[in-house]
């Protein structure tokens, strides 16, 4: 699963934002903060995070019924 960082600073400068671009960062916000924004940055990384294991699900349950499929097929000689 990958993980979201949210970086929240009061001294805004371009060492920080370089800074926080190395620990992978997903969002850069400068303080005093909105909150209606820092939760809506929340909510998105929250909603890509499912989408992509949605999206993992999908594939392992793909590659689990090729595999059962071809297993099936070779009457399980390659299991």
């Amino acid at each position: 699963m990958m993980k979201s960082l949210v970086m929240v600073t009061d001294r805004p400068n371009l060492q920080n934002a370089v800074e926080a671009l190395s620990y992978n960062a997903n969002a850069y916000l400068m303080k005093p903060n909105n909150h209606e924004k820092l939760l809506k940055v929340i909510e998105e990384k929250l909603e890509k995070q499912r989408e992509e294991e949605t999206l993992k699900a999908e594939k392992l349950s793909f590659c689990e019924d090729k595999n059962l499929k071809v297993a099936l097929k070779d009457g399980g000689e390659n299991q």
